[in-house]
């Protein structure tokens, strides 16, 4: 409790198991297996491939405040932005401005 009159609640991230891999929908069928050994069907169901192009179009392309972030996970120097003034400039790597 605090102060006596609420009770505490666990947050969502706290019930998640975090630990099985998460391949990106972006890699390819030999690339996640070459990674985590698990079998992905690649490309995704025509489904699934219209889902994300939907929420491409309403996220990105359409939205008034698009949410766009570049992100590698490679060795080399990155630089990850969001186009939203709201979110903060993270700059890694050699260069900074």
């Amino acid at each position: 409790m605090i102060s006596g009159n609420k009770l505490l609640w666990r947050t969502a991230a706290e019930c998640f198991d975090w630990s099985p891999p998460c391949p990106s929908i972006f890699a390819s069928s030999a690339e996640i297996w070459a990674e985590h050994q698990l079998r992905a069907v690649r490309p995704l169901a025509d489904a699934a491939m219209a889902h994300v192009a939907r929420g491409m179009k309403r996220y990105v392309l359409e939205a008034e405040r698009p949410f766009i972030v570049n992100l590698t996970h490679g060795d080399e120097p990155r630089i990850s932005t969001s186009v939203q003034r709201h979110h903060p400039w993270r700059i890694e790597g050699r260069r900074r401005w």
